[in-house]
């Protein structure tokens, strides 16, 4: 008997002991699940949602006080996909969120703390600098407008310093109490898998995320000696409840090619030394947290990183470094780059160089007065601009705006054929798009199982009964007329012997 004949057999002998193999590597496995990685890119096969994100710029701070709870709950209540945290620290390393480390800029503090004023030699000028605060002090301070002049006054003096922790109980509650009263749920929702991880239920479809930027991370480092990276891992183990549904909660398993989940955290900063260490630490967070337990985890897939670039980085001679460095050794833990607007009108090749290092961009800020607009005579209005960033200019996946209604109008209207870029939105480019099989339901995956298994069943069985057949024929010419069950066995082994 020659390989030939049996090598069907052989074929799918080798297959099956690989998928007994990969169950036993999966169930064997520490109890931590692999979970498909997060992208800022909503491929266009997705319809529960728009196909460019929205992130409210400090919350919904047209309507709001910028960094205020009900900014937040606002924005989301708006449809915002992210709501933006700046993050600062006190003396005495308490996270809040705040845009500027001057606290005379949106709060009452010359009011409460008229004397305490710091020179900084960075800024060279006296401040409020909310490093020389200690957190309860911080809490005594109430907000206002920033910008009075166009915008109302009405809820100044009303609304205090959030700390970070007040950010995450917002989107708690929107995630997890409101969505699931406000969606239907769909047929497989919750269902596990083998592993800890599980396929995206309804409300995670529709959940939204926090956009974190490490604020002035080197200035309160020089100054301060404050690292906000090492205090955002502390928060993450001191409020691990709250962190939960946007890390741990977030890892899936498989997801259908139609389907796309808003990543729980991303990570922003002008200045790339903190998100660098952030990245190098991510490993050991989890790590360490396997040590310490002997439960299940979820390892949750680690959060995308947007570079922030101002225009004057984005021009000349420094956007030719900047796109060097990028190149060089950015790009391996970068998803996206949050750039100045005025970066994508001033520059055409600006969105192309982005693309072809598969980057995403998020430009910066879309405000509704006409004052704020980049080239009033082209695009008058808000809408007009934000419509041609998301519809117009390569690599734009999303964008900040503090009127969010405005923005998540324009993302709901979707771009026409004429305005679309080619390949924006392409799932092809997608960063979650790997090898992983994904099935619309469990009955769908049960049925697609059961077929190839009888495929496979009825394959083997006619290889090994033309096996036996051949074996029986061999034998007869040769003077042998029976055949015993040791000579059935023979052919198994010799089918394994080749």
């Amino acid at each position: 008997m020659t390989i030939h004949e049996c090598l069907p057999l052989l074929l799918i002998l080798s297959l099956v002991r690989y998928c007994l193999a990969a169950t036993d590597e999966s169930s064997s496995s520490s109890s931590s699940a692999t979970c498909l990685p997060h992208s800022l890119r909503v491929p266009s096969t997705v319809v529960h949602r728009p196909h460019q994100l929205v992130i409210a710029h400090r919350g919904a701070s047209y309507h709001l006080p910028e960094h205020t709870t009900a900014a937040y709950r606002l924005a989301l209540e708006l449809g915002a996909d992210w709501i933006e945290t700046d993050v600062v620290a006190s003396s005495d390393g308490v996270l809040f969120c705040l845009h500027s480390v001057d606290l005379a800029v949106t709060s009452n503090v010359e009011e409460i703390f008229p004397d305490q004023t710091w020179y900084s030699p960075i800024f060279n000028r006296t401040g409020y600098w909310i490093f020389n605060f200690t957190a309860d002090q911080i809490d005594q301070l109430t907000v206002q407008q920033r910008l009075s002049e166009s915008r109302s006054t009405a809820f100044d003096r009303k609304m205090h310093i959030p700390r970070l922790e007040d950010a995450l109980r917002v989107l708690k509650d929107w995630n997890t109490d409101d969505l699931p009263q406000r969606l239907p749920p769909l047929v497989g929702d919750n269902i596990t898998t083998t592993t800890n991880a599980r396929k995206p239920s309804s409300v995670d479809l529709a959940r939204s995320g926090m956009y974190l930027e490490f604020k002035d991370y080197i200035l309160q480092k020089e100054e301060a000696g404050i690292d906000l990276v090492d205090l955002l891992y502390h928060h993450m183990e001191q409020f691990s409840d709250l962190w939960k549904p946007l890390l741990e909660d977030q890892c899936y398993a498989v997801m259908r090619f139609d389907e796309y989940v808003v990543p729980g955290l991303v990570l922003q900063s002008f200045d790339v030394d903190a998100l660098s260490r952030f990245h190098e630490r991510w490993p050991l967070y989890f790590s360490d947290k396997l040590n310490e337990s002997n439960s299940s985890l979820r390892i949750s897939p680690e959060p995308p990183h947007v570079l922030l670039l101002n225009y004057h980085g984005c021009t000349g001679e420094l956007g030719e470094e900047f796109w060097f460095h990028i190149g060089d050794s950015w790009r391996s833990f970068l998803s996206g780059i949050g750039c100045d607007k005025q970066c994508l009108f001033d520059n055409e090749e600006f969105g192309h160089k982005a693309e072809s290092f598969k980057l995403v961009l998020h430009p910066w800020t879309e405000r509704p007065e006409q004052t704020f607009l980049v080239d009033p005579e082209r695009f008058p209005t808000v809408f007009e601009e934000t419509r041609h960033l998301l519809c117009k200019v390569p690599a734009v996946h999303g964008i900040f705006s503090e009127s969010v209604s405005i923005a998540v109008a324009v993302a709901r209207m979707g771009c026409q054929d004429s305005e679309q870029i080619d390949g924006k939105g392409d799932p092809l480019s997608d960063t979650t798009k790997e090898s992983t099989t994904c099935y619309g339901s469990s009955r769908q995956s049960v049925i697609f199982s059961g077929l190839l298994s009888f495929f496979l069943g009825s394959l083997m069985a006619v290889s090994i009964s033309s096996c036996v057949h051949r074996r029986k024929m061999l034998r007869h010419y040769t003077g042998r007329t029976t055949v015993t069950s040791s000579d059935e066995e023979d052919c198994g082994n010799d089918a394994e012997l080749t």
